[in-house]
């Protein structure tokens, strides 16, 4: 029995020189044995190993979205106060989150994925993103666009003498069955504004005319739900059109029906904005659940009239 303990003893007294030693030089018996802790700024903390590797944990349960709003156009920073929806992780509707003074605040969680959308109907166009806050405020800028009002846009149609045809200015005189080539011209006159997406229709009497092509430009369905006399409607592919682009010239072929006269008759041009739906980010003439008009409220159109 005693050389037991013995030997018993021995073994204990090896371990405790194994433990001391691989605690006194972690560099050559690489067991984590110890760390040290350190407070950081906006309750980071930051653990440091004996081996030199660092592991953060964040120690806070909410931080603050800070979104600020302004005109996207306007040579100053002329700050807005549109609707503002956030959408947090896991949600499927919106929150709205108040304006003020061109700036929002939002408590969120730490590193949480966020999706936003901003806008105001009839007056801005709506814009949508997402983003991932950070550990601390996370502020952003959104920029967005003043739609034009009633007088902000000018239409104009001309013949290939360059008479302007708008609103009845100057006539135009065909044969029966003539087809014609014409000019239409928009521009956005009105200052620190645009046209979001910006489209070509036109509205005349099926029973005169065939067909209108206009070269370059590729025919879509038209959005009867806006104007219910819409016979045709071209995309120009442009997505934001502002007051410092230049005039847009686009060439017009018309088919006449043939034998038909056109005396008496009119038709009329639309210039047609679109806009993004805050609910899915998506781009729309009319609002998808409600059918109300998207984008402007107003209708910029141009009519000529044949003598």
């Amino acid at each position: 029995m005693a050389t037991e303990a013995g030997w018993l003893k021995l073994l204990v007294i090896g371990l405790i020189l194994v433990v001391a030693w691989a605690y006194l030089s972690p560099e050559t018996f690489p067991i984590k044995m110890s760390q040290t802790v350190n407070q950081g700024e906006s309750g980071q903390t930051t653990i440091t190993t004996p081996s030199g590797g660092t592991t953060q944990i964040i120690a806070i349960s909410s931080v603050n979205l800070k979104p600020t709003f302004v005109d996207a156009l306007n040579e100053s920073a002329e700050f807005i106060n549109p609707t503002f929806y956030i959408w947090r992780e896991g949600a499927t509707k919106p929150v709205a989150v108040s304006v003020s003074g061109g700036s929002a605040s939002v408590a969120v969680k730490p590193g949480e994925h966020i999706k936003w959308a901003a806008g105001s109907d009839g007056s801005y166009y709506w814009k949508t993103g997402e983003l991932t806050v950070g550990v601390t405020d996370t502020p952003i800028q959104i920029e967005l666009y003043k739609i034009p009002s009633a007088s902000g846009v000018r239409l104009q149609v001309f013949d290939t003498s360059y008479h302007d045809l708008t609103n009845g200015a100057y006539n135009l005189s065909l044969a029966a069955g003539q087809d014609f080539n014409l000019q239409v011209m928009f521009d956005v006159v009105e200052e620190y504004s645009a046209i979001f997406r910006p489209h070509i229709c036109v509205a005349y009497t099926d029973a005169n005319i065939n067909k209108v092509k206009i070269a370059g430009l590729y025919e879509v369905d038209a959005p009867t739900r806006i104007i219910s006399g819409l016979d045709q409607c071209f995309d120009t592919g442009l997505t934001y059109y502002t007051d410092k682009d230049p005039r847009q010239i686009y060439d017009v072929s018309v088919d006449v029906v043939p034998g038909k006269s056109l005396s008496g008759d009119s038709m009329t041009w639309y210039l047609i904005d679109k806009d993004i739906w805050y609910m899915d980010g998506k781009e729309y003439f009319v609002n998808p659940l409600t059918n109300a008009n998207m984008g402007s409220t107003f209708e910029w159109n141009a009519t000529i009239y044949f003598q």
